[in-house]
C-alpha cells in the first residue's frame, strides 16, 4: 500500500496527502476520527425529518437523499453509535430516539446558508473578471464549474503555498483553467476579501475530499485470503428472524464481503446453536405456560408475527439453504489437541468474558447461560488458535476473525488480548458493525447525484476549520510531501479498534 501511494502521479499524489493529512490532524487535534466529520450531518438529518425513532434502513435513505453520500447500514449503525456516545442519541427499549435538547443545539444549516452565499459571490466576481479582462462571457454554470474543478484539483497547492508566502504554479492546459488561475492570481494580489472566500472554498474542498475519500488509493479485494467467523446471532438475522429489513442488509454486507475475496464460515458449534434456539422456540411457542418475559430475541419475533409451529420448522428447513446462497461453508473447530502451541488460556478467557457480561448486566447468571457462553469460548479459541501467534495490525493481515453482534463480546476478546500484553490492531473478535464500518472507511464513499458546491458548504459548516487545525494540517503535508509515503490503512484505524 505504501509503494502504490509512492508511485501515484505528482497531482493525485497531492490529493492524497492533502486527505489523509487532514484526518490525521483532525485527530491530533481535535481527538476526532473520520466517523466524528459524519456526526452534524446525522444531527441535521434528524433535525430536518423530525425522527421519533431511528430506523437505521430509512436514515441510509434519507442520508442519501439529502447529501448525496451513501452510507451502508453497519457503517450507519457505527455513525449512530458514536452519535450516542455524544448525546445525541439514546437507546430505547427497542430502538434508538432523538436527544431533541441537544439535537437542537446543533447549529448547522445558518453556516452552510453563509457558505453557499460566499461561493456565489466568487460565482459572480469571476464572471465579471472574465468580462473586465479578456472580454469573455462566461455563463453561472461554467464559471461554477471552472472554479470546482480548478480547486479540486489543485486546493492543497493553493493552501500549503500561499501559506507559506508563495501563489502556486499550475500547469495551464486550457482556456478555462488559465482564465481561472488568473482570476485566483488577481483576487490574491489584489482582493483580499474575494482571496479570503477562496481559501474557504479551497480549505472545504479538502475537506470534501477527505469525507469521500475520493483521492484514497481503493483497497479492492481487501479481505483477500481472511477467513470469517459469524457467530448464531448473525446467521439468525441473516436468516429474517428479525425482520426481513434487516436480513436483507445482511444479505448485502455477505455480497460485500464475498466482492472483497473473503472466506465465509461458521462453525460446527455454531450451526448446532442455531438449530437448537429455532426447535426450542418451536417447543415453547406450542406451550402456553412459557414464560415470554426470558424469551429470546427470535421466540418474542415468532411470538410477534404469530408463527405457529410450522412457521418455525420453515426457517429450521432454510438455515442450510441460506447459508448456502450466501457463499458461508461449516467448518469445525479445532479439536483440543490440535494447535496446542497456540493455546489461550481457556479459564482466562471465560472469566473475561462473564466479567465484561456482568459489567453490562448485573443480574447475568452464566450457569443459565453456560452452553452459549461455552460456545462463544470456543470460537473465540479457535481464532487464536488458527493465527497461530501472528499480531495482525491490519484487516488484511488478520488470517481469521471471529464475526459478532455482542459489542460485550468483542470488549471482553479485545481486553483479553491486552491482559496478555499483546495490543492486538484487530482482535480475535470485532462486531459485524466495526467490519463493515472499516471496509466502509477504506473505500471511497459513494455519492449520488452530488452537488459540489453544496457538499463543500456541508463540509465547511459541519467541520469548521479553525486556525489550529489549518496549521497542523500545513505542518502534516509538509511531512508527508517530504516522505511521500504513508500506509492509509494507519489512519483509519486510529481509533475504532
Amino acid at each position: 500500500m505504501t509503494e502504490a501511494l509512492a508511485q501515484l502521479p505528482n497531482t493525485q499524489l497531492s490529493k492524497t496527502i492533502g486527505s489523509l493529512a487532514l484526518l490525521k490532524t483532525t485527530w491530533e487535534v481535535r481527538q476526532t476520527d473520520y466517523i466524528d466529520n459524519f456526526v452534524p450531518f446525522l444531527a441535521t438529518l434528524i433535525k430536518k425529518q423530525k425522527y421519533l425513532s431511528i430506523n437505521v434502513n430509512k436514515v441510509c435513505d434519507d442520508f442519501k437523499n439529502e447529501f448525496g453520500l451513501i452510507i451502508p447500514y453497519h457503517p450507519m449503525i457505527g455513525l449512530i453509535n458514536r452519535a450516542q456516545k455524544k448525546g445525541l442519541i439514546k437507546r430505547g427499549a427497542d430502538s434508538y430516539e432523538p436527544v431533541w435538547e441537544k439535537i437542537e443545539s446543533i447549529q448547522f444549516e445558518p453556516d452552510v446558508h453563509d457558505q453557499l452565499r460566499k461561493i456565489e459571490y466568487i460565482i459572480d466576481e469571476m464572471i465579471s473578471f472574465n468580462h473586465r479582462v479578456f472580454a469573455a462571457q462566461t455563463s453561472r454554470e461554467e464559471a461554477e464549474s471552472n472554479i470546482l474543478s480548478f480547486l479540486k484539483e489543485y486546493d492543497v497547492d493553493i493552501i500549503y503555498d500561499i501559506e507559506n508566502n508563495v501563489f502556486p504554479n499550475v500547469t495551464i492546459a486550457s482556456k478555462n483553467r488559465f482564465f481561472t488561475y488568473r482570476f485566483i492570481q488577481n483576487a490574491y494580489k489584489s482582493n483580499p476579501k474575494i482571496f479570503e472566500y477562496i481559501m474557504d472554498l479551497a480549505i472545504g474542498s479538502v475537506l470534501a475530499n477527505s469525507i469521500l475519500n475520493n483521492d484514497i488509493v481503493n483497497m479492492s479485494g481487501k479481505l483477500s485470503g481472511i477467513n470469517l467467523y459469524f457467530d448464531t446471532r448473525f446467521i439468525l438475522r441473516l436468516l429474517g428472524t428479525e425482520g426481513e429489513e434487516r436480513s436483507e442488509s445482511y444479505q448485502e454486507f455477505l455480497k460485500l464481503l464475498s466482492e472483497e475475496d473473503a472466506k465465509l464460515y461458521i462453525f460446527n458449534h455454531t450451526y448446532d446453536e442455531i438449530i437448537g434456539i429455532l426447535k426450542d422456540s418451536k417447543r415453547r411457542i406450542r406451550n402456553t405456560k412459557t414464560d415470554y418475559s426470558q424469551a429470546s430475541p427470535v421466540l418474542l419475533y415468532f411470538i410477534q408475527k404469530e408463527f405457529n409451529e410450522s412457521d418455525i420448522d420453515r426457517f429450521i428447513t432454510k438455515v442450510e439453504l441460506v447459508i448456502s446462497a450466501n457463499n458461508i461453508s461449516i467448518q469445525n473447530a479445532p479439536e483440543p489437541e490440535e494447535l496446542k502451541l497456540f493455546q489461550i488460556d481457556y479459564d482466562k478467557l471465560l472469566k473475561t468474558i462473564v466479567g465484561r457480561y456482568k459489567r453490562r448486566n448485573p443480574s447475568y447468571n452464566e450457569k443459565e447461560k453456560e452452553d452459549a457462553l461455552l460456545k462463544d469460548v470456543k470460537s473465540i479459541e479457535a481464532i487464536y488458535k488458527f493465527r497461530k501467534g501472528k499480531n495482525p495490525k491490519a484487516i488484511n493481515d488478520s488470517v481469521s476473525i471471529f464475526i459478532t453482534t455482542n459489542t460485550a463480546l468483542a470488549q471482553a476478546v479485545k481486553s483479553f488480548g491486552l491482559s496478555e500484553n499483546v495490543h492486538y490492531r484487530i482482535p480475535a473478535c470485532i462486531t459485524d458493525v466495526l467490519l463493515g464500518t472499516i471496509l466502509w472507511l477504506q473505500s471511497p464513499t459513494q455519492v449520488t447525484k452530488i452537488n459540489e458546491k453544496k457538499i463543500i458548504a456541508d463540509c465547511i459548516a459541519a467541520l469548521q476549520p479553525n486556525e489550529q487545525l489549518l496549521r497542523r494540517f500545513l505542518l502534516e503535508v509538509d511531512k508527508l510531501q517530504q516522505e511521500k509515503m504513508i500506509d492509509e490503512r494507519e489512519v483509519f484505524t486510529i481509533t475504532f479498534i
